[in-house]
């Protein structure tokens, strides 16, 4: 089994905070574009942000990717942040194998954490959701996220079955994709050591005045450019801080007009 320790894993949760942007990933003339990605990741970090979700499901086409340009992702994503910010390389799959072969990579490729939503199309129970993530998190040690969306992959993760996650080492938070910002409560009960992020921009201010911990955000990617920096959401580990200001929060205005803005 590998495990993260616990003082890594408190480590983990604790950077695991603040604003995180779900990047798009841009194609030309259907290739991958990484000119203008580095551009886009650096024109990120310029904006403050605490960290880049990379090869997400909607935002960074990995439905559409082939694997090796999700390493070619990942890698480029390192050397742009330089350890500046975070790297979160989403490495879900609708198969455990999958996932660990993905999870495994990214890791080698220098990622800061994994994000892992719950198989896609399958609908697995709550205890396949526990045997999914169990065999996950002991095939690697990078920090993981657990991503809760119960549109696109069919299943609710219950808060039940998210207390059982949290006694896994390796696991040090979620991103809440649910747009429910009314379950963070129970949420923080049963999972009180993990990073609370929300995963869904319009409910993101709820989220934050519950007591939620930082935000993924897609709208933030294409709001960056000329914002201020999201002073407002550098990290902080206080439950249910109020949110001082909502300017630094994406807002349903600024939704993208189709679910792939790169489409390839």
């Amino acid at each position: 089994m590998v495990a993260l320790a616990a003082g890594k894993r408190d480590t983990a949760a604790g950077r695991l905070t603040g604003l995180l942007t779900a990047i798009v990933t841009p194609f030309r003339d259907g290739e991958l574009d990484e000119a203008a990605f580095a551009a886009l990741a650096e024109r990120q970090i310029a904006a403050g942000v605490q960290g880049l979700v990379v090869a997400t499901g909607a935002a960074g086409e990995a439905a559409t990717l082939r694997p090796e340009e999700v390493e070619r992702l990942i890698r480029l994503s390192v050397q742009v942040a330089g350890r500046r910010i975070l790297i979160v390389a989403d490495v879900s799959s609708n198969a455990t194998a999958a996932t660990i072969v993905r999870l495994r990579r990214a890791q080698d490729l220098g990622a800061d954490a994994a994000l892992v939503t719950a198989p896609w199309c399958n609908r697995p129970s709550q205890e396949g959701i526990c045997r999914h993530y169990e065999a996950v998190a002991d095939a690697a040690a990078l920090p993981i996220l657990v991503g809760n969306e119960p549109v696109r992959c069919r299943v609710d993760i219950a808060v039940d079955t998210l207390r059982r996650l949290a006694a896994l080492p390796g696991i040090v938070g979620l991103v809440d994709f649910s747009g429910d910002p009314t379950r963070i409560g129970a949420v923080m009960d049963a999972c009180p050591d993990w990073a609370l992020l929300c995963g869904d921009d319009p409910s993101s201010l709820g989220h934050r005045v519950y007591g939620g911990h930082g935000a993924v955000s897609l709208t933030w990617a294409r709001t960056a450019a000329g914002a201020s920096t999201p002073t407002e959401l550098t990290p902080t580990r206080t439950p249910r801080r109020s949110a001082t200001s909502s300017s630094f929060w994406p807002s349903r205005s600024c939704r993208p007009s189709s679910r792939s803005p790169s489409v390839r």
